[in-house]
């Protein structure tokens, strides 16, 4: 919440928005909490947040962000500052990132 309110702070006139994203059992009930390792939830929180490293470098929460922001994948993730090669136009194309 830290993040978010000084973010909010200093941007005026941007619509804020905020998810809150449920864990479910398989028959669609909230899951219970438990002392397990929840590998699904820190998945989903390191994808979320390379999600958000393509949209803002910037980004003001960088928990476990720094394999990331490392991680080369030319054409796909953090690509040099040159135009992309056939073969990373082609595996662009094959998982639908071409802009």
């Amino acid at each position: 919440m830290n993040h978010y309110n000084q973010a909010l702070s200093q941007k005026v006139g941007v619509k804020p928005l905020f998810f809150l994203l449920a864990k479910l059992t398989p028959l669609g009930r909230f899951a219970k909490p438990s002392g397990n390792s929840h590998k699904d939830v820190e998945f989903l929180e390191t994808f979320m947040f390379g999600l958000a490293l393509t949209r803002n470098k910037r980004l003001r929460n960088a928990r476990n962000t720094r394999f990331l922001k490392n991680l080369v994948v030319p054409g796909v993730i953090n690509s040099p500052q040159r135009p992309p090669t056939k073969s990373e136009r082609e595996m662009k194309a094959v998982f639908g990132l071409m802009r």
